[in-house]
């Protein structure tokens, strides 16, 4: 994945998450970031580099 490529981030979180049996909620806490913006990068199709700078 390039830097800043956001484009496959969505499916990875997602089918990392699902294969460790874990929910969105302790995800997000693991990545210490709020589960609705877990829950955005999964299910939204939108560009979030602008959130990180």
């Amino acid at each position: 994945m390039e830097l800043n490529d956001f484009s496959k981030l969505e499916s990875i979180l997602k089918t990392a998450r699902k294969s460790k049996g874990i929910t969105e909620e302790q995800l997000a806490v693991t990545m210490k970031i709020l589960p609705r913006y877990l829950m955005s990068i999964e299910k939204e199709k939108r560009n979030h580099v602008t959130m990180f700078n």
